[in-house]
């Protein structure tokens, strides 16, 4: 209110200002008018016509002047002037009354933005944490007549559990060799199956433990599970006996979690 008020005075100052220029320039061609005129009255050679002739060339260099000197005198501060009073009207809109930033022609287009508003929470709404599960519903249902149609918060939820099911492998392929090396490997003695027996023995299995039998029987080359002729063999070591039931136990209990 301060600044609209400064403004104001301002503008009054100026334009009392040039009113007052304005007179003093238009009262010094009515000097010069009235002195003519008594001159055409003391002189008794002028006559009626000329006296006329001049009045109205005066009267045309008076108007001439007039302009001008209007024009100069009162465009550029009366500019000023309508300038300082439209800041004092957008002082006023911006300060004073502010207008929402959001207006709609029409009450039948506001009620049509809310009806939008209220569909895109509600979809939000699916997959907010904080309403979904059985908790969730029922607070919803308390506080949906109390919040307005707009998204206040959003808290993404998880996405739902879901138990990894085992891929099983439709079939695998094995060699009778590999097998015969597994055995040797995983089984201490000297009691271990033929060429013959392996490709009998190795169809017992299921697809995922032939993959393992075969994955532990390549940590080993074949010299040193199948010793040459006069070579001392290497001894046998439980490392890959662990590994085998290792596997087996978990194998089981992932099939129990089923």
């Amino acid at each position: 209110m301060t600044y609209l008020a400064l403004t104001l005075r301002s503008a009054r100052h100026s334009l009392v200002t040039v009113m007052g220029q304005a007179f003093q320039r238009l009262l010094y061609p009515a000097s010069n008018f009235y002195s003519l005129f008594l001159r055409c009255i003391s002189s008794p050679r002028i006559t009626f016509i000329a006296a006329i002739l001049r009045i109205r060339s005066f009267r045309l260099g008076l108007w001439q002047s007039c302009s001008s000197i209007l024009g100069r005198t009162i465009s550029i501060p009366i500019l000023n002037i309508f300038s300082q009073l439209r800041s004092a009207v957008h002082y006023i809109a911006n300060h004073v009354y502010r207008r929402p930033r959001y207006t709609y022609m029409t009450p039948e287009m506001e009620e049509k933005y809310w009806k939008r508003a209220t569909v895109g929470r509600r979809r939000l709404q699916r997959s907010d944490a904080r309403y979904v599960g059985n908790m969730g519903k029922k607070l919803l249902k308390d506080r949906e007549e109390e919040l307005p149609p707009l998204v206040m918060s959003y808290t993404p939820a998880l996405p739902p559990e879901r138990r990894k099911k085992a891929k099983k492998l439709r079939g695998y392929y094995i060699s009778a060799k590999d097998y015969c090396k597994w055995h040797r490997m995983v089984f201490p003695g000297d009691d271990h199956p033929t060429l013959a027996e392996a490709s009998r023995l190795r169809k017992m299995h299921d697809a995922e433990e032939l993959k393992v039998i075969h994955r532990i029987s390549r940590m080993l080359p074949d010299d040193e599970v199948f010793p040459r002729p006069n070579t001392q063999p290497r001894p046998w070591s439980p490392k890959y006996q662990r590994k085998w039931r290792r596997w087996r136990k978990f194998h089981r209990d992932e099939l129990e979690r089923q």
